[in-house]
């Protein structure tokens, strides 16, 4: 128990120096940091402040690497909730792979306990994208097929495979 405490303090310290500091290597370390400590559990941080922790990162974000280090941190939350923070850059050229990458990875948890929401998030990937790489793939993957709708969606493994091995 004290170790989620500490990685949700540790997690808030980091996003911190990587918003105020000048040096460009701890910025990019404390991103790093934040980043890894956003896929551990914390049980006394709701996914509402991790999501609201991930925005003003990004916010800052200086550089394409930074935003897709942050998107990668979003992937790993586990909830439907930063979806909302993704799913703009879906329509970004420069990292819209890693933001389709961010929805499917996000999907597939959500799967399991709310499969509506992970079929929508999976059809706004969908909707979002225009990419002629990305869109087959994307289309292959079950939890876009409306015959799926009522079944529980634990084919987004295929769709991962799809997508990550199929490009």
């Amino acid at each position: 128990m004290f170790h989620h405490r500490l990685s949700a303090v540790a997690a808030e310290v980091l996003l911190d120096i990587y918003l105020h500091t000048d040096n460009t290597t701890h910025r990019l370390l404390a991103l790093r940091g934040f980043v890894r400590l956003l896929a551990l559990p914390a049980q006394n941080r709701p996914v509402q402040k991790t999501q609201k922790m991930c925005r003003r990162a990004m916010s800052h974000a200086e550089s394409i690497a930074e935003k897709k280090l942050v998107l990668s941190g979003l992937a790993n939350v586990g909830d439907a909730k930063p979806l909302i923070v993704v799913e703009p850059f879906l329509r970004t050229e420069e990292i819209r792979a890693e933001a389709a990458i961010a929805v499917i990875k996000i999907a597939r948890p959500i799967s399991q306990t709310d499969p509506g929401k992970a079929l929508i998030a999976m059809n706004k990937l969908l909707a979002g994208l225009q990419d002629e790489k990305l869109t087959p793939a994307v289309q292959r993957c079950p939890t876009t097929n409306p015959g799926v709708q009522n079944q529980r969606l634990q084919t987004i493994g295929d769709c991962e495979r799809v997508f990550f091995f199929d490009l």
